[in-house]
């Protein structure tokens, strides 16, 4: 069998959707994360998160908020920007 995996550039405006799957204990990968203090992939996560519209993973992190401002104050802070509904006028 063979496997062809075609491989593009994105366009500036174009993102893939990433998805937090949420395991078995409640918990997805910025859980684990956190508890592990991995900054970096903490914030690659929140910043990937932070494209997606609001109720895809709201509900799985909000209970991280208070742990998010210690691991990654500066991503922490630019995601919830980027959650800021703005309104039209």
């Amino acid at each position: 069998m063979n496997i062809v995996i075609e491989s593009r550039e994105l366009e500036p405006d174009e993102h893939i959707p990433f998805k937090l799957i949420v395991d078995r204990m409640g918990k997805t990968a910025l859980h684990y994360c956190v508890e592990m203090s991995l900054t970096n992939a903490a914030e690659d996560i929140l910043q990937m998160i932070g494209m997606n519209q609001l109720g895809d993973h709201s509900h799985y992190i909000n209970e991280l908020f208070p742990e998010l401002i210690d691991v990654c104050p500066i991503a922490f802070t630019k995601y919830l920007s980027d959650r800021m509904i703005k309104c039209p006028w």
